[in-house]
């Protein structure tokens, strides 16, 4: 049974695997490239996003927590400028009014992406 050789393969063959190979790469870099481009929330957001996790991570370990524990974690992720600058390089302004947005954790999260 004999190999196949350079000459053997038909240029649409060629080219079509080139197509598939291109667009799977396309579509791996895509996405970070789009968040890249994408605008970055602000510092304020960003705040408002580290307080707001921080609530709804209290409010999943204790559901019957009381208002002031609540506002005792709030004052507390006020305070995590290196959370709050991450959040500012690292997600779009669109995921972070997702999260904003959000009625718990597990929508938090998917808000966030991967």
């Amino acid at each position: 049974m004999p190999g196949l050789s350079p000459r053997s393969v038909a240029p649409r063959d060629l080219a079509v695997a080139l197509a598939i190979i291109g667009a799977a790469v396309l579509l791996v870099a895509a996405r970070p490239l789009l968040r890249r481009l994408s605008p970055a929330p602000s510092r304020e957001e960003c705040a408002a996003l580290v307080e707001r996790r921080a609530e709804q991570l209290a409010r999943a370990a204790d559901p019957t927590a009381k208002a002031a524990t609540i506002a005792s974690v709030r004052a507390a992720a006020r305070e995590r400028q290196d959370s709050i600058a991450r959040c500012a390089a690292e997600i779009t302004r669109d995921e972070a009014r997702c999260a904003l947005a959000s009625h718990g954790a597990d929508e938090f999260e998917r808000c966030l992406g991967p």
